[in-house]
């Protein structure tokens, strides 16, 4: 059986809630032959450190809650700044539109200066300047004459300087505008990565509290093996803590809205580009791999946006440890007991992202994969991945790459 994935936020998830598998284990609850006082004793120190764990998983949802607001308003700011930049757009479009219109007139002006000058002759202005009665009035008609000759074209010269300036403001401005575009885009999906990460900060805490719950059935249980006939009345179990625990025990999440979910056929087309791709990427450590996703796309029939979201998800962007030591961004063989050591190495992100576009298109999506249950993430996650809610996560944080 392939060993199964397992996603490095997902484990940072676990270990600040003290590690699931660890939580479990302390809540099976004692035998019948476990009685007498070294019962009792085990049974309280399973509810003190229950009781840790559940401290600390409530401690990571916090934390996880906090970030997921932070995102958000970190979203909502560059949606702010971006609708700015496109008001400034429109303004420094009017601007040259307004002088587009001064420049007509004062050319039109320019132009019956001249044809009124044709019309009188050569020596009009001339004519006009000698009919000054003293040397004064004809210095003043000469200055006026001077003045009507050179002001249209100071005019135009102006006002081409300014359109000019009001152009290169204008390219700056769009320019901005698609680098906050980008921006905006990667926090959408950093948002989306942080409520993934709120999810199994949840899952956590809802499996700590739940196997408080039984560390507390179990030291009740030991209490009365323990006391002396007659017994006395068992003492009240604490109400359940709600919500399932891992396992899968609740209702996974609702998928997220949007043209991808964890029904997509994985084996269609994204219609993504590669510069898509890059644009999206822009500014972390995957980016430029626009065309390794879209060349795994067309060799094995394996959607790009799956992959990207894919790797995001596992690797934190392609900062996680196993992408940064190993070139693997998709925690490909690791393990849930010893993710890093288990994880493979590859020569490259590219050959990372060709390797496992192969591996899943033949034994997870192929309807004769040894692990196929359907070319969807729903029927991935049935042997892919450790976590019940992995497809789901994968889904949402995909839905939002534009």
């Amino acid at each position: 059986m392939v060993a199964k994935s397992v996603s490095a936020r997902y484990c940072r998830a676990l270990a600040l809630g003290a590690g699931v598998l660890c939580l479990l284990g302390l809540s099976t609850p004692a035998s019948a032959s476990d009685s007498g006082k070294s019962s009792v004793s085990q049974a309280e120190a399973n509810v003190k450190q229950a009781q840790s764990h559940a401290h600390a998983a409530d401690d990571a949802l916090t934390v996880a809650k906090q970030s997921l607001a932070a995102a958000q308003a970190q979203v909502n700011a560059i949606s702010t700044k971006v609708a700015q930049v496109q008001a400034t757009i429109a303004a420094d479009k009017a601007r040259i539109a307004e002088l587009g219109d001064e420049i007509s007139r004062d050319r039109q002006a320019l132009a019956d200066f001249m044809r009124q000058s044709y019309k009188a002759g050569p020596n009009a202005g001339l004519g006009y300047v000698l009919a000054g009665g003293s040397v004064a009035e004809i210095m003043q008609r000469t200055a006026q004459e001077d003045r009507v000759r050179q002001r249209g074209t100071i005019l135009v010269d102006q006002v081409k300087q300014k359109q000019s300036e009001v152009q290169v403001a204008l390219a700056n401005a769009e320019s901005q505008a698609t680098d906050l575009v980008v921006l905006q885009q990667q926090a959408a999906t950093a948002a989306a990565v942080v409520i993934v990460d709120e999810e199994n900060a949840a899952m956590v805490a809802r499996a700590a509290h739940s196997s408080l719950s039984q560390s507390v059935n179990s030291l009740n249980n030991a209490e009365a093996a323990a006391a002396p006939p007659p017994p006395p009345p068992p003492k009240p179990s604490p109400p359940p803590v709600s919500g399932g625990g891992v396992g899968g025990n609740s209702p996974p999440p609702a998928a997220p809205g949007g043209p991808f979910t964890v029904d997509t056929d994985l084996t269609q087309p994204s219609g993504m580009t590669a510069a898509e791709i890059n644009n999206f990427l822009t500014g972390t450590a995957l980016a430029g791999l626009g065309q390794s996703y879209i060349n795994a796309e067309q060799s094995y029939h394996v959607s790009a946006r799956y992959l990207v979201a894919h790797s995001i998800l596992e690797s934190g962007w392609g900062t996680s440890a196993i992408a940064r030591d190993k070139y693997n961004l998709f925690g490909f063989g690791a393990n849930d007991a010893n993710p890093y050591n288990d994880a493979k190495t590859f020569a490259s992100f590219d050959a990372c992202i060709q390797y496992v576009a192969r591996f899943v298109a033949s034994y997870y999506l192929s309807p004769s994969g040894r692990f196929s249950h359907g070319p969807t993430l729903r029927g991935m996650n049935v042997c892919y991945a450790s976590d019940p809610v992995w497809a789901f996560k994968i889904a949402r944080i995909a839905s939002t790459i534009p």
